[in-house]
């Protein structure tokens, strides 16, 4: 995977279990390997973020909990 945004991806997927704990549902902004910010509502997170770095595209992403693929399922 190469995309314009792999990097932050990355970035995210390897902090995710650290950001869970202290943001999990909030959405964090993330530009060459910073958080720029963390925000409420994806609404705000955009605007903000590029009325504060400009530039043309960062990662935005919901904060949740790494999924953990050896886990049972639940059944019901």
């Amino acid at each position: 995977m190469n995309t314009p945004l792999h990097r932050e991806l990355a970035y995210y997927l390897y902090h995710q279990g650290t950001l869970a704990e202290l943001y999990e549902g909030q959405f964090v902004v993330i530009k060459n390997d910073l958080v720029l910010g963390i925000y409420d509502d994806a609404g705000w997170a955009c605007p903000k973020t590029k009325k504060l770095y400009g530039g043309p595209s960062f990662f935005v992403k919901r904060v949740t909990p790494p999924v953990n693929p050896r886990s049972p399922v639940p059944t019901r």
